[in-house]
């Protein structure tokens, strides 16, 4: 789906909860995670392309289907034939936040002919100069956002319901960094997505332990640079197994 942009979270999300361990002082980021986050953002404005925000994401430990960005359809049916079918392909094109608002997003291709149909359609809806980001289809789980900004009060992380349930749900709520995994746990004890990562009707309950770690390593990712103004992973799927960001947008501030 088409990322919405964190602010609309943060709207949503009302005021921030001061953390409960915010007298622990942060551990700081180790200077080799630090270096290739930095390579990742030098000489960067504006907004990051969808890969390098999840690439940059990855070195923080926040891990995304595996995936690559193909210029062509030959080039996507290659990426997709080593990383196994069902696909997602994407546009993947600077200024497309919304990809799904332009009919920029395509998923469930079982195989190869499917695929370049969909790279055919997606070229001829957004222009045919536009790359694609082709990615593993992941399995279902518990669609989150967990978002964040950098302003006057310092680093702010969202975490709310994601996906669609973005717009329709006024359920999020908001830590302000440095917070802990016990942070994590009392704000979706207030959130109703949080009785679905729980487990309902028999499903298995999703890794907490996991997406408090995502939301840590965005909090962390924020504080580090200064310069992201906005980080928006939507959806964040929470899986027994793990999370996995499904996309995600990145936003420097002006003038960086």
């Amino acid at each position: 789906a088409g990322t919405r942009p964190a602010p609309r979270a943060v709207a949503l999300a009302g005021e921030p909860r001061p953390p409960a361990s915010a007298t622990v002082p942060a551990p700081a980021t180790g200077p080799e995670i630090r270096r290739r986050a930095a390579e990742i953002l030098t000489g960067r404005d504006g907004t990051l392309s969808e890969a390098d925000a999840k690439h940059l994401l990855s070195v923080y430990g926040v891990a995304s289907p595996p995936g690559e960005v193909a210029a062509d359809a030959d080039a996507a049916a290659k990426i997709a034939g080593r990383i196994g079918y069902p696909v997602v392909c994407k546009v993947h094109a600077a200024g497309v936040a919304h990809k799904s608002d332009v009919g920029g997003v395509e998923v469930g291709l079982a195989d190869e002919n499917a695929l370049r149909d969909a790279v055919h359609r997606i070229k001829e809806r957004t222009g045919t100069a536009n790359e694609v980001l082709v990615e593993r289809m992941a399995g279902p789980g518990v669609e989150l956002i967990v978002g964040g900004r950098n302003d006057a009060a310092g680093s702010l992380v969202v975490i709310g319901a994601g996906g669609v349930l973005t717009e329709l749900l006024d359920d999020a709520a908001a830590l302000l960094w440095p917070f802990g995994p016990d942070d994590v746990k009392a704000v979706l004890g207030r959130l109703r997505i949080g009785a679905l990562l729980g487990g309902l009707r028999g499903a298995e309950p999703a890794d907490a332990g996991a997406l408090a770690a995502a939301a840590i390593q965005v909090g962390r990712l924020l504080a580090d640079f200064p310069e992201i103004a906005e980080i928006d992973v939507n959806p964040l799927l929470c899986r027994p197994d793990g999370c996995l960001a499904l996309d995600a947008l990145i936003v420097l501030a002006k003038g960086n």
